[in-house]
């Protein structure tokens, strides 16, 4: 099972599905299989792309990504939402001498429009503004943690609010 998994990563490589790839990967890096797969398959990291808003294929769910943050661990995402609580991200502090403009906030997945909340994620941006009250897509990859996932976002794009969209 665990070399038909590491075949199956390096084929969805092949044709340019680098989240099913990195699901294949990281289930590969949970397992019991030897050290010596465990090591080839973090190799293959390497070949991830740089993610864009037209190229995210096989995105998991919020659902999903909640459920198994370690599976999804690195993959990217498109979700639509709002930002809440944007602040100065901590890691970064607030020294001039770092050189980022990096901020922090909670981004609530699906409710762009007001009506549903599926959830709350914790994010970080860097070099961009982070529009609130507003409808958002953000370009995001999921990092794992102690207590569920949280996110990197790549891009934000604000969602033009069309009729019978919230102001």
């Amino acid at each position: 099972q665990a070399l038909n998994s590491f075949e199956k990563a390096k084929d969805y490589f092949q044709v340019y599905r680098d989240n099913a790839a990195l699901i294949e990967i990281n289930r590969l890096l949970g397992s019991n299989a030897s050290a010596a797969l465990k090591e080839k398959a973090r190799s293959l990291r390497a070949f991830v792309g740089k993610p864009d808003f037209r190229t995210v294929k096989d995105a998991p769910t919020f659902a999903e990504a909640g459920r198994d943050p370690e599976l999804y661990d690195g993959c990217s995402v498109v979700w639509k939402g709002m930002a809440a609580n944007v602040r100065p991200d901590a890691r970064v502090g607030t020294d001039a001498r770092v050189g980022t403009d990096a901020v922090a906030f909670d981004f609530l997945v699906g409710y762009q429009d007001k009506k549903r909340l599926e959830g709350l994620v914790p994010a970080r941006m860097s070099g961009a503004e982070v529009p609130v009250d507003r409808p958002l897509e953000i370009l995001a990859s999921i990092r794992s943690n102690d207590v569920g996932f949280a996110m990197d976002c790549i891009a934000i794009h604000e969602l033009v609010q069309g009729k019978g969209s919230p102001p």
